[in-house]
């Protein structure tokens, strides 16, 4: 590593908080099993982190604004057995966490081979999940059909589907991954109803509303949470304001997360302009 490169990350290890403690965690337990430590959730311990950064990522959980939302999605619903859909399930801790929470039966995409099978393991080693998830090696966007897939090995946590109009990034690895529309997989697997949809796809949020047209129609889908990162979205061949107008013309609006958990103020398409990386709540206008 060169020097400067080293020098930069141990500036942020020393002056992150916590940063420090999580990579002293990482070490020893690296040298133990070399997947790095074990993120609980519940039951389930979430495994299989390529490396200390992506381990960092996601080292303290679901937050807990998250969980909130996630609870009161729950207290609202009105289905005997509510559904909730992941996409971009990475290595299941999402998904575990809505099976903690209460959600009946959640369904998972992760397209990537090497972390579905990680996934995979951790859905499987814990009953809080085992039963209650399913999981699907494939991607979800704006049509059905098969999709270019970038790779990177060093963070697993980037991949994402590559759509024609956008070029290559270097130095990853290039696969073909199937791909599937929410509305064909939800007419397919009879699911008339999702209470709770998670999109975390590197940009992509707008090609899977996209294909999820029907699914939105009549806000069908109460709470749809999304990453927003306009960096991402530029890479993915979209924008912020493509993301705001998919919303719209589905009828949803895009809110900022309350600290109590619930839906906040509504945010306007300048609002979204000026975040650099935050995740949001769509709900029907």
């Amino acid at each position: 590593m060169p020097t400067s490169s080293l020098v930069r990350n141990m500036t942020r290890l020393i002056s992150t908080p916590g940063m420090a403690g999580a990579y002293s965690k990482w070490l020893i337990a690296s040298l133990v099993d070399r997947e790095g430590p074990a993120v609980p959730c519940a039951t389930t311990k979430i495994r299989g982190w390529a490396n200390f950064s992506d381990y960092w990522c996601f080292h303290d959980g679901i937050s807990p604004l998250t969980t909130r939302l996630l609870d009161h999605c729950l207290r609202t619903s009105r289905s005997l057995r509510p559904i909730a859909v992941d996409v971009g399930a990475h290595l299941g801790l999402f998904s575990a966490e809505l099976a903690e929470r209460g959600f009946a039966e959640i369904h998972s995409f992760e397209p990537a081979e090497r972390t579905f099978e990680k996934l995979r393991h951790n859905i499987e080693s814990s009953p809080c999940t085992r039963n209650i998830v399913k999981l699907n090696c494939m991607a979800v966007g704006p049509r059905s059909g098969w999709a270019e897939f970038e790779v990177a090995p060093e963070s697993p946590a980037t991949n994402h589907v590559c759509l024609d109009q956008v070029p290559h990034s270097p130095a990853v690895e290039i696969r073909q991954v199937p791909m599937i529309t929410l509305d064909q997989y939800c007419e397919e697997n009879e699911i008339d109803q999702i209470d709770f949809l998670k999109i975390d796809t590197e940009g992509l949020e707008p090609f899977v509303l996209a294909g999820a047209r029907h699914c939105l129609a009549n806000g069908k889908i109460p709470f749809v949470l999304l990453e927003l990162c306009p960096e991402l979205l530029v890479r993915a061949g979209s924008s912020v304001a493509e993301l705001y107008h998919a919303l719209m013309s589905n009828g949803y609006e895009p809110r900022q997360i309350n600290a109590n958990g619930l839906p906040g103020f509504v945010l306007s398409l300048d609002d979204l302009t000026k975040i650099e990386w935050a995740d949001i709540v769509a709900v029907p206008c």
